[in-house]
């Protein structure tokens, strides 16, 4: 099986690779060879096994197959891709329809600018003139490509074909906005996501929220297929949170308890996994508790309430008042809110 690759950006910072990773290993049963320049190379056993996981994640924007690696030196003004293209033209005979041409795109990724511009001229005429002697009639469009090569300046030349493109905006019908109940506090939904592919890349549950608010987290594991639970003090984010539910038609896959945090009134190792965001600042509904306390007895009760190997993924302020994190959980990322404020990634693994 061809190599694979996934290629990401920044839209979750430092934490879009950590993200991808955990869910091409665990979710896809992908092997992961490298990861680089924001771009994951892995080992899948179908080509659909790394589609369903771009899907899933939140920032990858492209899925493509390797037809082949080639180093720099190759690069010269009368550079020649027949032999190295030679799979690509192959695929392009199964896409012609009579005697319509195929529209063919060539894009480049070069992030440090390695490529001239008459090399990539270059390489563009060699892909033609390689379909052309393959009785392959092409036409150039970027609009609706039959089949789009792509082009990576990496540590060498990666040709591959594009599989899946993935739109970056997919999340934005359900954006805090736009529900019928909005908190200034509503966590947004490519973090919200992330929480859940970190504490169950398997769609099995049920999930665990003990601070679901205006129901985030609780709308995207449900969108996966995993049966979630919320919990919340404030009566208004929990009937808040049901109508939000009910808005996106998830209501019937998850429950909403109120009740405090802390007391976590469920049986041990109810659940799957959990992920949370917890109040803090002036807008935390911890009623007059210290929210870092609040956070500190809930995950001594997570452990209880977490099946053997589960894991909870939440965040926390990245300053001295959650440093206690470091002896109870493991940091994957650092988000950047605003000139004040840092929120970390923390992963809680269950009781063995």
């Amino acid at each position: 099986m061809p190599a694979l690759y996934l290629v990401t950006t920044r839209c979750l910072d430092v934490c879009s690779l950590s993200e991808v990773a955990a869910l091409a290993e665990e979710h896809c049963g992908c092997k992961l060879l490298d990861a680089r320049e924001g771009i994951l190379k892995l080992s899948c056993e179908s080509e659909e096994a790394a589609v369903l996981c771009a899907l899933r994640a939140n920032c990858v924007r492209e899925v493509l197959r390797e037809v082949a690696v080639f180093p720099w030196g190759d690069l010269d003004d009368r550079f020649s891709l027949e032999k190295l293209l030679e799979s690509v033209a192959n695929a392009a005979n199964s896409l012609r329809r009579g005697r319509s041409p195929l529209r063919l795109c060539i894009e480049f990724y070069d992030p440090q600018g390695k490529l001239r511009a008459s090399t990539r001229e270059n390489i563009a005429k060699a892909i033609l003139a390689v379909f052309e002697r393959k009785g392959v009639h092409t036409a150039l469009s970027r609009a609706l490509p039959d089949l789009t090569i792509w082009i990576g300046a990496l540590d060498s030349i990666v040709v591959g074909l594009k599989l899946q493109s993935v739109k970056g905006d997919r999340f934005e019908p359900r954006a805090p906005g736009k529900r019928v109940y909005e908190r200034p506090f509503a966590l947004r939904v490519e973090l919200a996501r992330l929480l859940v592919n970190l504490s169950s890349p398997l769609p099995e549950g049920p999930l665990l929220d003990p601070f679901c608010g205006t129901g985030s987290i609780l709308i995207e594991a449900v969108l996966e297929g995993i049966y979630a639970v919320g919990v919340d003090i404030d009566y208004n984010n929990v009937r808040g949170a049901r109508r939000n539910a009910q808005q996106l038609g998830v209501y019937h896959s998850l429950d909403i308890i109120l009740s405090d945090s802390e007391l976590m009134p469920f049986r041990d190792g109810a659940f799957a996994a959990a992920a949370f965001d917890p109040p803090y600042g002036r807008a935390a509904s911890s009623r007059n508790r210290d929210p870092a306390l609040v956070l500190a007895h809930v995950l001594g009760n997570l452990r209880r309430v977490l099946k053997g190997g589960s894991r909870a993924a939440f965040l926390a302020p990245s300053n001295e008042g959650y440093s206690f994190l470091k002896n109870l959980a493991s940091k994957i990322c650092s988000l950047y809110v605003h000139g004040s404020l840092t929120r970390d990634v923390w992963v809680l693994e269950g009781r063995r």
